[in-house]
């Protein structure tokens, strides 16, 4: 018996979800299908409207693919982009999708390193960095960073920008055991440890004030 296949009605936001699904694989690389239906999800209920995984997962998907889009290997959705580790990309797509809230997205950036991504978000500039163990071995680079940064600096300017760093680890110990500070930095920090519990594909979140 051959099952005929499901037709969906095109939902308002539709255009915005694939537009967004292939700048997400452009800047990340490959994402998980959960952590894109998320913020699949999130364009829908700004919309006022809901969405199944089932219209995410058998036409949205399924039509980007068709368009040659993205390409789909098991449960990780690929643009043409490779950004390296996988695994650190996605952690902070996961972080990412915590700040969309007044997000300007036509910021939104790969790098500069050691940052995984920068974007602009109420008038201050949001760097994600995915720490390498407790960060220790990274804090040459990060304090090359942002003292870069700072010559960029305009005391002229109009609106006062300022810069926001996000660390994220693997674990709680190893964010507990960092180096990395506000104080010792001298720029606000806010460290985030992303957990995959049970090999759950949907990622856990603890967030920390430094």
């Amino acid at each position: 018996m051959i099952q005929k296949k499901r037709r969906f009605k095109k939902l308002s936001c539709h255009n915005k979800m694939a537009f967004e699904i292939i700048q997400m694989l452009q800047v990340f690389g490959p994402l998980s299908l959960v952590s894109l239906y998320k913020r699949c999800n999130q364009i829908a209920e700004e919309n006022g409207l809901t969405l199944g995984y089932s219209y995410f997962s058998e036409f949205l998907i399924q039509e980007l693919i068709k368009k040659r889009y993205i390409s789909l290997k098991g449960e990780i959705a690929a643009g043409y982009i490779e950004r390296g580790s996988q695994r650190s990309m996605q952690d902070a797509f996961w972080v990412f999708l915590e700040f969309m809230n007044g997000m300007d997205m036509e910021t939104i950036e790969y790098g500069p390193a050691p940052a995984k991504v920068s974007f602009v978000r109420n008038n201050n500039i949001y760097y994600i960095i995915r720490c390498d163990g407790d960060g220790s071995g990274m804090q040459i680079e990060i304090k090359k960073l942002i003292d870069g940064l700072k010559e960029f600096h305009n005391p002229d300017a109009a609106v006062a920008v300022s810069e926001k760093f996000i660390f994220i680890y693997s674990s709680q110990s190893l964010m507990k055991a960092s180096p990395l500070s506000t104080a010792a930095l001298r720029v606000p920090i806010l460290n985030v440890v992303v957990e995959y519990p049970n090999a759950d594909p949907n990622a856990k979140l603890f967030f920390s004030q430094n």
